[in-house]
């Protein structure tokens, strides 16, 4: 599961998962990155996107969802910043950023904390505020 959130002044969305990350939370991210790209992307910068995956307790989807997920073309060439959660390590989206590799976007960057994720998004005090899940 997992819930969406936008600070606006630095134009940053945030996935935060909690629990287990499934197959269902896979299938809905693509929507809801367009659904809020396509409100938020006209006339700016770039949106870029922050995945807290910090408290997700179990993948509870298989190592080739991430594989067909990373076959497919990014939505934006922006940063992408995933916090991975305490038991992750650096292994953490290895096989995503491994058949990712063959294209040319920018990769993911993986970080262990949210307050590292927010240096490299340039937040100082970040004001997120909840967005609407897009209907299926």
């Amino acid at each position: 599961m997992f819930t969406m959130s936008f600070e606006r002044l630095r134009r940053v969305l945030c996935l935060t998962f909690t629990d287990l990350l499934t197959n269902g939370d896979l299938d809905a991210i693509d929507p809801a990155l367009v659904c809020v790209a396509g409100a938020q992307g006209a006339g700016g910068p770039a949106v870029r996107y922050l995945y807290d995956m910090s408290e997700i307790k179990a993948v509870a989807a298989p190592q080739s969802r991430f594989v067909e997920r990373a076959s497919k073309p990014a939505i934006g060439d922006v940063i992408r910043i995933v916090v991975v959660p305490p038991w992750g390590g650096e292994s953490f989206g290895e096989t995503y950023r491994s058949a990712r590799g063959v294209w040319s976007h920018a990769q993911p960057i993986m970080v262990a904390t949210l307050a590292e994720a927010y240096v490299l998004l340039d937040i100082v005090a970040p004001r997120f505020e909840p967005l609407p899940m897009p209907a299926p």
